[in-house]
């Protein structure tokens, strides 16, 4: 689990939480519940499941029937400048 320095004033909570989840994301070759990155990031449930819900309208995650996520094509997207124009 990553830890934000105490000493990093300028960090902004709700940035570094959700980068914290793209990065948990990414690791994983499953797809993710909410229970699951709630226990990997140490972020409450509740807050796992609103910082999703935004990156889920922004298309950098997608949720399965099975109401896990897993990156979405955003995050292609920024990853291959190629694909911008897709």
């Amino acid at each position: 689990m990553y830890v934000p320095e105490e000493s990093d004033r300028s960090a902004v909570q709700s940035v570094d939480r959700t980068i914290q989840i793209v990065e948990i994301l990414g690791r994983s070759i499953v797809p993710l519940g909410v229970l699951a990155i709630s226990g990997e990031s140490g972020i409450a449930q509740a807050t796992v499941h609103r910082l999703l819900k935004t990156l889920e309208r922004r298309g950098w995650v997608i949720q399965d029937e099975e109401r896990r996520y897993a990156l979405g094509v955003a995050v292609v997207r920024l990853a291959d400048p190629a694909l911008c124009h897709v």
